[in-house]
């Protein structure tokens, strides 16, 4: 039975593996394979000498990336990868790779994005690439694991809206079946939709997407955990109407006026109203992102000749 190459150490004594062929060196009398899955990779080392006819005629034929079924013995070798290896008793191959590959997952020699992105299938077997999918699944379950143990239900909110939802925002359109749609780049109206709901706390790990604005529209789109927590879970939906009503004051309180003096040509002074607006700076997400900037309408009074 199949084993994950991670499994297998010194004292496992023989074994059967499955995965792609890593690399190979052919030494004459000896010939080298490593042999990798997602758990590891292992050499496996095959005497020319003791060997079988049909696992000799295999490692001949076989090319690098191919699917190979390899059992045998295992040896403490500590100048291998792991300090084993293993002698093969047989040596199959599920599946051949077409030669030359599109790129070198060994990465020995570097590829172009264009040619990453056209064989994306092969990119992400590089171990460097591998790694970054196991360091964000382990700091994603590790999140989970902490909100679930402090009592957060997680939500998962719409990712793609008819209009904006937060003011002052560059959106980025997108094609809905023939119907202008765009990325949603905060969750908070449906955070604070659970709010009132009576979820209490709630906490999402998803996309989020911003735009640039540079000649061309950009995309780009980075982890986030969003969170929101009740301060006061008796008052949950007060708490919230509340402060929908405050931000719905500001924005709709008529401008302020002030008396300012304004020459006049005979050179009499004459008062006059001016008006200050409210100017809102920023995302507008929050009040802390409002300030208020003064615009004075200036009168003028062309001088008589």
């Amino acid at each position: 039975m199949r084993i994950p190459i991670q499994s297998v150490t010194p004292t496992t004594g023989s074994a059967e593996i499955i995965g792609w062929v890593h690399e190979v060196r052919d030494l004459g009398g000896l010939t080298f394979f490593l042999i990798r899955d997602r758990t590891g990779i292992i050499q496996v080392t095959i005497p020319k000498k003791k060997a079988s006819e049909a696992v000799l005629a295999a490692a001949k034929a076989v090319s690098r990336e191919s699917v190979v079924r390899v059992s045998g013995t295992v040896k403490a070798i500590d100048k291998a990868p792991g300090g084993r290896e293993l002698v093969p008793e047989t040596f199959e191959i599920l599946s051949m790779s077409e030669s030359p590959l599109p790129l070198d997952v060994v990465e020995k020699v570097p590829a172009e994005l264009d040619t990453r992105l056209d064989a994306r299938f092969l990119d992400a077997r590089r171990p460097r690439v591998t790694a970054v999918f196991q360091i964000r699944s382990a700091a994603m379950e590790a999140i989970n694991d902490f909100f679930f143990r402090q009592g957060f239900i997680q939500i998962t909110t719409p990712k793609i809206v008819a209009a904006a939802t937060e003011g002052g925002t560059e959106l980025f359109p997108i094609a809905y079946f023939d119907k202008e749609a765009f990325l949603n780049q905060s969750p908070q109206l449906y955070k604070q939709m659970m709010m009132a709901a009576g979820f209490e706390k709630v906490f999402e790990i998803g996309p989020r997407t911003g735009t640039s604005k540079p000649a061309v529209a950009t995309s780009s789109q980075t982890l986030s955990v969003q969170i929101l927590r009740c301060p006061n879970p008796h008052s949950h939906g007060s708490h919230m109407q509340k402060q929908s009503r405050s931000r719905r004051r500001k924005l709709r309180t008529p401008s302020n006026t002030e008396m300012i003096s304004v020459p006049l040509p005979n050179g009499q002074l004459v008062q006059r109203w001016a008006r200050t607006t409210l100017s809102l700076t920023g995302p507008q997400r929050s009040a802390r992102t409002t300030r208020c900037r003064m615009r004075m309408i200036r009168l003028s009074a062309k001088r008589s000749t």
